[in-house]
């Protein structure tokens, strides 16, 4: 029965890994990317079991196996740890943060008061629907110039002057000089804001938030229609932050940050499910963090240094908030 067992194991290893390893060629597999972290623990405690359990032959196959299904994601692991801090940059520091606040929040008021003392200057919300309707409202004594687009359930406030801000629709016509047709594209829900920072020097950012992956079809439309859209502003000094339903090491995030051209500065962090999920679906609170994924992110263009990025605790929603502490350089070819 221990021989068998353990062969079951090995024999799940290995389709396991062929899926993952399957991913860039195949969408459905890629799905089994976006929850790599639980699916390498299972698969290392699989292998243990096989080590403890199997007979001889077997016992050398389940170790690499599961070393197969860790490997895509183990840079996106260290990249934290490797990181080398630098000479902070001559600029302009600012605090950005992103949450999805989600409809079913039980906690909406607790979750404001989490984003305000996190003393963040610019925040991007998405799920302000049901529940978190009122989450701007709750804000804006503390970030009274909004731009939020209702329809969408998306949002930005801010401690900032909005220079210019508008939605960016489900659904855009765009005329392409010299083209006989106008394309017509999907995109996902956002909200974007010109805002000036106390230097005077303006940055745009955006709130988005994708569809799920499953059918990637659909994200990958709403993906090509937002870097298209984004194309309108400068990309140097554009943020983009917001629920991308995405986590790493998919191709589908790849693919993301791929087309959007930035630079993502959310790695190994995992946002979702938070543990308020369980008390919005099954009426119970769990004690302990349960994230699985990282989907929620924040990308930069090249004029940003990111001095620091960190999940927040839990507010009431499906979702961790991410907080991150920005420069904005300076042109050294500026007087």
């Amino acid at each position: 029965m221990r021989s068998f067992l353990a062969f079951t194991a090995t024999l799940g290893l290995g389709v396991l890994a062929a899926l993952i390893w399957l991913a860039p060629v195949w969408n459905f597999a890629d799905l089994f990317r976006q929850f790599w972290a639980p699916l390498t623990l299972a698969s290392i405690l699989a292998a243990i079991t096989v080590v403890i359990f199997g007979r001889k032959r077997q016992r050398w196959g389940a170790p690499l196996l599961a070393a197969l299904i860790a490997a895509p994601g183990i840079p996106e692991t260290l990249t934290p740890v490797l990181d080398i801090p630098v000479t902070p940059a001559s600029g302009t520091p600012f605090t950005v943060a992103t949450h999805n606040a989600w409809g079913r929040n039980a906690t909406v008021e607790a979750a404001a008061d989490l984003l305000t003392d996190t003393n963040a200057d610019i925040i991007a919300l998405q799920e302000t629907w049901g529940n978190a309707w009122g989450l701007p409202t709750l804000l804006e004594e503390n970030y009274p110039n909004q731009a939020a687009c209702d329809r969408y359930a998306v949002a930005l406030v801010t401690r900032f002057e909005i220079v210019d801000s508008g939605c960016l629709d489900w659904w855009w016509w765009i005329t392409r000089e010299g083209a006989e047709d106008t394309p017509f594209f999907h995109a996902p829900p956002a909200a974007w804001a010109t805002i000036r920072l106390l230097d005077g020097r303006e940055i745009t950012v955006a709130s988005v938030h994708l569809t799920w992956p499953d059918p990637l079809r659909h994200q990958n439309e709403q993906r090509e229609g937002l870097a298209l859209m984004l194309e309108a502003f400068p990309q140097d000094r554009l943020i983009v932050m917001g629920d991308f339903n995405s986590a790493a090491p998919s191709r589908a995030l790849a693919r993301i940050e791929d087309d959007l051209g930035l630079r993502r500065i959310t790695h190994a962090l995992s946002t979702w499910p938070s543990e308020s999920m369980w008390a919005g679906y099954a009426g119970r609170t769990v004690t302990i963090p349960t994230m699985m994924a990282g989907i929620d992110h924040i990308l930069v263009g090249r004029d940003f240094e990111d001095r620091a990025v960190e999940r927040l605790p839990d507010s009431g929603s499906d979702h961790r908030p991410i907080l991150a502490r920005l420069t904005l350089m300076m042109d050294p070819n500026a007087d």
